[in-house]
This record gives C-alpha cells, structure tokens and sequence, in this order.
C-alpha cells in the first residue's frame, strides 16, 4: 500500500479491529493507534505519499503484535519529539 492518507486511516481501522479481537483495553489501544498512527504520519512526511508500506498483525506468546514494514533509507519515526503525543507515550 502507498503512504496515502486513505491507505493510512484503512490500516489504522484494520489495527484497531486487531486489537479489539485481542482484547486489549480500551486506553492501551487508544495509545498504541495514536503512536502507530503518528509513525506513519511521519514516515509519510519523510518518504511522500508514493512510498510504499506493509503492515502485519499476530498474535505472539498470547500477545498482539504489529509490525509495520517500510522499505528506503534508515528512519526513526518515533524519535522526534515535535509532538502532540506526550514523549514518555512515544518512548514506551
């Protein structure tokens, strides 16, 4: 899928059922959305809306997991800290 903002709200709907069906909390959830949906903003904003990404939902040891795939130069989406996301929610 492209970096587009259709593309991204699609695979934050899809994250979200995931984790639903995993029985997260209701306040975990909304954290980790906001955090994957920030990365992906800023990977957006890094390698254009033409960029390509895969994204990818387990469950492992009884946990989900998520993992977001992005193929181009090294890029730490979550380092920044010019966020409306408090950074200690960034960091963990």
């Amino acid at each position: 899928m492209k970096l587009s903002n259709q593309n991204i709200d699609s695979a934050m709907r899809d994250i979200e059922k995931f984790f639903d069906e995993s029985g997260v909390a209701k306040k975990d959830k909304i954290q980790l959305c906001l955090v994957l949906e920030e990365a992906l903003l800023r990977c957006q904003a890094n390698f254009g809306v033409e960029h390509e990404f895969k994204i990818s939902t387990r469950k492992w040891f009884s946990a989900p997991k998520v993992t977001i795939n992005i193929s181009g130069a090294p890029f730490n989406p979550l380092k920044a800290e010019d966020s409306i996301i408090p950074a200690a929610v960034m960091r963990n």
